[in-house]
């Protein structure tokens, strides 16, 4: 589960290192569906950082942070945090990929992929497969079946931030 948290670390610093943050910098969304499956849970703030620090060996989670849940135990899980700017979010992704596909990770090596014109890592683990990508100050990981992951990156709402 540690492996998990610190995999979704470094994703989230990809997100910031390819956007970075600011006034034209747009949020990530959780959408209230997903193909057919409704959202069933939303974890929002502290209690979705706590949920992603749990995963990780050490705190890695800001408190901007979402968790969404898609379609119960079969479906989806989106983890989504916003970092202060790009850098710390590259640090983050690169830590990420360095930590996967270790012998006690429990995640195959992440390979680079495109999933609806996003690019980011794919990789396999805890019995699904995992997609984690760096947008803006936003590190998304999106863990599901194979044929759900491009369809859930394309249904991650990007907004104004208020």
């Amino acid at each position: 589960m540690k492996t998990h948290a610190l995999v979704f670390l470094a994703v989230s610093c990809l997100i910031a290192a390819l956007g970075g943050c600011g006034s034209s910098a747009r949020d990530a969304a959780p959408p209230e569906a997903i193909g057919s499956w409704q959202q069933e849970r939303l974890i929002e703030g502290p209690a979705a950082a706590s949920l992603v620090n749990a995963m990780h060996p050490t705190s890695v989670a800001p408190v901007t942070s979402w968790v969404g849940y898609y379609g119960g135990g079969i479906g989806i899980t989106v983890y989504a945090s916003r970092f202060a700017d790009a850098a710390q979010a590259g640090s983050m992704l690169e830590a990420m990929k360095t930590a996967l596909g270790g012998e006690k990770s429990g995640f195959t090596a992440p390979q680079p992929q495109v999933l609806a014109a996003q690019s980011g890592f794919r990789t396999s683990g805890m019995n699904k497969e995992h997609f984690f990508y760096v947008r803006g100050a936003w590190l998304i990981w999106i863990e599901g079946k194979a044929t759900d992951l491009e369809m859930t990156v394309r249904a991650v709402r990007w907004v104004r931030p208020a």
